[in-house]
C-alpha cells in the first residue's frame, strides 16, 4: 500500500497536465446489431467529432485505422473477448497511428503489421490492450510493436506486447511518459522497453521477460525506474547509457546471461533497494559517478 502510495505522488508531482476526459461528445457504435453502427473503426472515425467517444464491438476487423481526432475509441469487452484489429491486410502499415491531442485507445487487440505508433500527440492514453506479434523495422533505435514519438503526458496502462518480431516498446524524444502495469515479453532479441532521447519519466510496476534486454536506456533524464520485475531476459535486466538523474528502486531483476543492471557513462543516478539474484554478473558496468548503491541478493 505505502509503495503504490509513493508512486502515485510521484505522478502527481511530475505530471504538469491532467488527463482530459470525452465527457461532451456524441457516443458512435461498431459492429454489433444496432442501427446505424459502422462496420468498420475508420468508417466511425471520419464520422467522429472532437471529444466524441466511439464503443466497437468485439469482432475481427481487418484494417489499419488512423485517429487524427481527440477521441475515445474503446473496445467493447464481451464474456471476456476484446475486438480484433487484424493489420495483416498490409503487414508494412501500422495497425493503429494516433496523431491526435487528447486520444484514448483502450480495449483492443492488435495484430500483426507495424503494430501501434503514437507521434506528435500530448495527453493521450493506452490502457489494457494486448499487442501481438507485431513486425516493426527491425534493428532500428526508435521503431517498435508499440511506438510514442515526440510525446508529451502520455499514459501507457495495463498493456500486454508479446511476440513482437523486434523491440517491444521503444519511447523517442519524448517527456512526461507514466509507463505502469504493462506486459513486454518475447520481443524476438530484442528490447523489451527501450527509452531514447527523453525526460521525465517513470516507469513502474511492469514485467518485462524474454527479451534481448529488459529495459534499455539511452539519454533519459529526471525519471523514475521502480517496482518492476524485470527476468530471464537474454542479456541484461536493465541498460542506463548516457543518462541524468534516474533513480532506479525496488525492482526484481533475475536471471540475466550478462547481469541485472549496467549503468555506463550516466551520472547523479541512485541505485537502491532492488532485489537482484541469479544473474551471471552481478549488476554495474563503468563510469558511475555520484550514484549510491543499496543491493539486496
Amino acid at each position: 500500500m505505502k509503495a503504490g502510495i509513493l508512486i502515485m505522488a510521484a505522478i502527481l508531482l511530475l505530471s504538469p497536465l491532467t488527463f482530459e476526459k470525452n465527457i461532451d461528445g456524441n457516443i458512435l457504435y461498431v459492429g454489433g446489431s444496432g442501427k446505424g453502427n459502422f462496420t468498420s473503426i475508420q468508417a466511425a472515425i471520419y464520422a467522429a467529432n472532437d471529444g466524441d467517444t466511439i464503443y466497437v464491438y468485439p469482432a475481427y476487423y481487418n484494417e489499419s485505422i488512423v485517429i487524427d481526432k481527440s477521441i475515445s475509441l474503446i473496445g467493447i469487452v464481451e464474456n471476456g473477448e476484446k475486438p480484433v484489429i487484424d493489420g495483416s491486410i498490409n503487414e508494412n502499415k501500422k495497425v493503429v497511428t494516433i496523431e491526435a491531442n487528447n486520444a484514448t485507445f483502450k480495449n483492443f487487440i492488435v495484430m500483426y503489421g507495424r503494430g501501434i505508433r503514437i507521434k506528435n500527440s500530448n495527453n493521450c492514453k493506452i490502457e489494457n490492450n494486448e499487442i501481438i506479434k507485431a513486425k516493426p523495422l527491425i534493428n532500428s533505435t526508435r521503431y517498435a510493436a508499440l511506438e510514442i514519438h515526440k510525446c508529451y503526458n502520455c499514459e501507457i496502462a495495463h498493456n500486454s506486447i508479446k511476440r513482437s518480431y523486434g523491440e517491444g516498446f521503444s519511447v523517442w524524444k519524448s517527456s512526461f511518459i507514466f509507463i505502469y502495469g504493462n506486459n513486454i515479453s518475447h520481443s524476438n532479441n530484442d528490447k523489451g522497453l527501450k527509452i531514447i532521447d527523453s525526460s521525465n519519466c517513470i516507469i513502474s510496476y511492469n514485467n518485462l521477460t524474454k527479451n534481448q534486454d529488459g529495459i534499455n536506456i539511452d539519454g533519459l533524464k529526471n525519471s523514475t525506474i521502480s517496482f518492476n520485475c524485470i527476468w530471464y531476459n537474454d542479456q541484461y535486466g536493465i541498460v542506463v547509457a548516457d543518462s541524468q538523474g534516474i533513480s532506479i528502486s525496488n525492482n526484481t531483476i533475475y536471471h540475466h546471461s550478462y547481469g541485472g543492471k549496467m549503468l555506463v557513462d550516466s551520472s547523479h543516478c541512485i541505485v537502491k533497494g532492488n532485489e537482484i539474484y541469479n544473474n551471471s554478473w552481478g549488476g554495474f558496468g563503468r563510469r558511475q559517478y555520484e550514484t549510491s548503491m543499496e543491493r539486496k541478493y
